[in-house]
């Protein structure tokens, strides 16, 4: 974003979203379920993904 918009870096700051952790838990096939994600989603599965919602 930084660099499309040519904004200071300064003003940028990372929040970390609030996450319920009752509710929202790494799966324990992680590695597993990523790789089916990727090819269904059609992405490099070395590459991090980032799903805008």
């Amino acid at each position: 974003m930084q660099g499309i918009y040519g904004t200071d870096g300064e003003r940028f700051h990372i929040l970390p979203p609030p996450v319920e952790t009752q509710l929202f838990k790494p799966a324990d096939n992680r590695a597993n379920v990523r790789e089916l994600l990727c090819r269904k989603l059609q992405t490099d599965t070395t590459r991090p993904v980032l799903l805008l919602l």
